[in-house]
């Protein structure tokens, strides 16, 4: 697994300054945050392992119903599972 970044002060932070590589990530997150993230990723997974040609998925677009207004997460899949 990798995980990546961009620039929280960026308008368009994959133009303006890339991606960055990070070692690692703190999520502060209330009970309906994680409630929220464990329904995406299990999602993700469900896709994922019923499709070896997956790619991704955003959460801004899986919580959108919610009004959802936090950071995106992007879960890519890897062909070295």
């Amino acid at each position: 697994m990798k995980v990546y970044g961009t620039d929280v002060n960026a308008r368009n932070p994959v133009e303006e300054t890339g991606v960055s590589e990070l070692r690692e990530a703190t999520l502060v997150v209330s009970v309906d945050d994680l409630k929220m993230l464990s329904a995406f990723f299990n999602a993700c997974y469900e896709e994922y392992r019923g499709n070896p040609e997956w790619d991704h998925k955003h959460l801004v677009d899986f919580a959108h119903k919610t009004g959802y207004q936090g950071p995106d997460i992007i879960v890519y899949g890897s062909a070295s599972d």
